[in-house]
């Protein structure tokens, strides 16, 4: 850090690794209106299983 200072010519400070809340997001991007969340993940596991997996999407717990 101390060579990436001198050759910058001026201090770096990195930002937090984790943002825990909301408030916290809003504090750090006090500029920022509106957040999207990207929802990727499964609420039910995808089954191998071929016949499971039609019943899964018919009942829409996965896509």
């Amino acid at each position: 850090m101390p060579v990436l200072e001198m050759t910058l010519g001026r201090e770096c400070v990195l930002p937090a690794r984790q943002i825990r809340s909301a408030e916290e997001f809003f504090r750090a991007f006090p500029g920022v209106k509106d957040v999207f969340i990207d929802g990727t993940e499964r609420p039910v596991q995808k089954s191998k299983n071929l016949r499971q997996r039609k019943k899964c999407i018919r009942e829409g717990l996965v896509e």
